[in-house]
């Protein structure tokens, strides 16, 4: 007689402990004392939950199937399957009745073609089905528990705390470079670029600060960006916020997050604007492109609405929309664009006072909308984490007789349809707020930028110059007749533009014209900008005095146009 013995546990670390060599002792010592020949096959540190991802189990069949076995032996039913679905224990019995072959443990063996072992079978397949779930049911409350009274459910700590007694202190030594490294990202600077100067300086990495001696000096990029887009650095990490639904993992709803608190090394605020900034990043990034686009990003096509993306043509770089064919837009020559929002940030870049003045103003102008924005959020969240109450309320009056089962189920839909129309509002609510936060910050980056790139503007390279436009120009969107329209950061007032203002231009003009009036700031400046070759239109703008971004026909500037 063969037998084939299957070992199986869920994790690595039981596998490297006892639990794979107190199976493996307890199965041949059984084959032992039979007499059997055996062969063992085993999955180390791997769940039960599916056969397809065990290569053990799969082997093992499949040599099953083949002939020369006469048993299979685990020391637990579980071991073979402890899935949610059924599907797989049938498998593995339609395999074994095939085969002629028996299964069980050392205590138990069941034949599958015999019908009361086949019954007895599924019982403790079922049985093993049950346990799963309690299993994880009991675990999850487990962990739910521990996350709402403050402790910290991972082993290791993230980089700038350290973990005693289940809690998340911080580490100063550590939390210096986190501020750093944030510091650095706030006065604009890329992750590439902040991973190569902590290089450059010395700053010890992630692994030499936690004492591993063969780690490298070198920091890597995504050791930087882990760092910034780690919410807990903020002071509040959420646990519970997936649930898995087969082989996936699907958001819940935020009012069943569990917040954790924990120390905070960044104001929340700084940490909600760098999710903003690794998001345009991503957006702005020139992707090892040979050519720089220097609107990337912010240029915007006026018929569809979609983005724009820079292209070469026979050596001639050119803006086009994403959505072509189906939409008709033309394309436009990249230099022609450029040099015109190029000027209009030079002018605004030079009167770096009146900048930030106005940079301010708009800061201030934020509260009173963000305390309205953050009550009417704390409003809905608090509904929101009451409803789980009135559902049970709905359950237990029907428990106890006093509503019969529709008026149940109708008050239960009630509440589901009342949480889905609250999460909409509050997902709103935090955009609404996270953009005015956003906007804040950018008031603060704005005098960064003016006060790193504003006296050498001449020097600046292409990476450099699109660095300044992505800090004082929101978005640049060009009309079918020419006309460019520049969402500037900074509003202007005072301005008189003269409505279709708009002349046929020279059909090979191929850099932009200007005619001014006199010194005096109440002359009247007019600017006209060939900017669709050949057959170009020109804008036509009339102004009470010079100032950055009022070169157009229309602009709009922090949403409102002039």
């Amino acid at each position: 007689m063969r037998a084939a013995l299957y070992l199986r546990v869920s994790t690595q670390p039981q596998a490297e402990k006892w639990s794979m060599l107190a199976q493996e002792r307890a199965l041949i010592e059984h084959c032992q004392r039979q007499g059997w020949d055996y062969k063992v096959f085993s999955d180390p540190g791997i769940s039960g939950e599916t056969l397809d991802q065990r290569p053990g189990i799969q082997q093992l069949l499949k040599e099953v199937a083949a002939g020369g076995y006469g048993m299979v032996l685990s020391v637990e039913l579980e071991r073979f399957s402890r899935s949610q679905s059924l599907f797989d224990w049938l498998t593995l019995k339609q395999v074994f009745r095939e085969a002629g072959v028996k299964f069980g443990t050392p205590g138990q063996l069941y034949d599958p073609a015999d019908v009361e072992d086949d019954f007895l079978s599924d019982l403790f397949g079922s049985l093993s089905k049950r346990e799963k779930a309690k299993l994880l049911v009991r675990t999850r409350r487990g962990k739910l528990e521990a996350a709402r009274q403050g402790r910290y459910l991972t082993a290791i700590a993230p980089f700038g705390y350290v973990l005693r007694d289940g809690q998340l202190i911080t580490c100063e030594e550590e939390a210096k470079i986190v501020r750093y490294i944030f510091t650095l990202a706030k006065e604009g600077r890329g992750v590439r670029e902040i991973a190569r100067m902590l290089t450059r300086e010395g700053i010890p990495t992630v692994r030499q600060m936690r004492g591993d001696r063969r780690a490298g000096t070198r920091w890597a990029k995504s050791s930087v960006f882990r760092i910034l887009s780690n919410p807990l650095y903020s002071g509040e990490g959420h646990w519970n916020r997936r649930r898995r639904e087969g082989s996936k993992h699907v958001w819940r709803p935020e009012s069943e997050w569990v917040a954790v608190k924990v120390p905070a090394i960044v104001p929340s605020d700084m940490w909600k604007f760098m999710q903003r900034r690794l998001r345009e990043n991503a957006a702005f990034a020139q992707r090892n492109q040979k050519r720089v686009y220097l609107l990337k990003g912010v240029l915007h096509c006026a018929e569809c609405g979609g983005r724009v993306y820079g292209v070469p043509f026979h050596g001639v770089r050119y803006y086009r929309c994403a959505n072509r064919p189906a939409c008709k837009s033309h394309s436009v020559r990249a230099a022609e664009v450029e040099s015109l929002v190029w000027g209009e940030v030079v002018r605004a870049v030079r009167q770096p006072q009146l900048v930030a003045e106005e940079a301010r103003r708009q800061r201030e102008d934020q509260f009173s909308a963000l305390d309205e924005l953050r009550f009417k959020l704390d409003s809905v969240r608090n509904t929101l984490r009451s409803l789980p109450q009135e559902r049970e309320r709905a359950l237990d009056a029907y428990q106890h007789g006093w509503t019969d089962q529709v008026e149940t189920q109708r008050r239960i839909e009630e509440v589901r349809q009342r949480q889905a129309t609250l999460e909409d509002q509050a997902r709103s609510l935090e955009a609404r707020l996270f953009s005015l936060l956003a906007t804040d910050d950018e008031s603060a980056t704005v005098e960064t930028l003016l006060s790193r790139f504003g006296r050498r503007l001449a020097g600046l390279n292409d990476e450099e110059k699109a660095l300044v436009v992505r800090g004082l120009v929101k978005a640049v969107t060009i009309r079918a007749n020419g006309d460019v329209e520049i969402e500037g950061f900074v509003r202007q007032s005072g301005v008189a533009l003269v409505p279709d203002g708009v002349a046929t231009g020279t059909p090979n003009s191929q850099t932009p014209t200007e005619t001014r009036g006199g010194d005096d700031p109440q002359e009247n400046v007019h600017t006209m900008r060939t900017l669709w070759p050949p057959d170009a239109a020109i804008s036509r703008a009339r102004r009470a005095c010079a100032w950055p971004f009022t070169s157009m026909k229309s602009t709009s500037y922090c949403g409102a146009t002039s």
